[in-house]
């Protein structure tokens, strides 16, 4: 009897360490999945602070373009049309459509 109490251990003790090893995969696994969603999140809040400046310096740009169309229309004496601010702004600030390719010629 003394011997099955002896493989009772054994047995005891490699389950306890396959436990352990289990949980410290667990562990390790979980503190890895915690570490890509922090430096995700990271990255994400970085993407947004530009986005945000970009989005502020396109609002100044579009205020100013207003603010010249509006300047045009009181010397003509009335209101522009759409295409008529869209050459404006074509013109004066080189803007341009999302997606919009533009060519430049070489002899300008």
């Amino acid at each position: 009897m003394a011997e099955k109490k002896k493989g009772g251990k054994g047995r005891s003790i490699r389950k306890r360490r396959a436990n352990q090893r289990t949980v410290i995969i667990v562990l390790a696994v979980t503190l890895l999945f915690a570490a890509v969603i922090g430096v995700t999140v990271l990255i994400k809040r970085r993407e947004s602070k530009e986005l945000e400046a970009e989005k502020a310096r396109l609002e100044e740009r579009y205020a100013e373009v207003q603010s010249l169309a509006s300047e045009i229309a009181e010397e003509r004496g009335r209101e522009l049309t759409p295409s008529e601010i869209e050459a404006l702004a074509r013109d004066r600030f080189g803007l341009v459509y999302p997606n919009e390719i533009v060519f430049i010629p070489k002899d300008q």
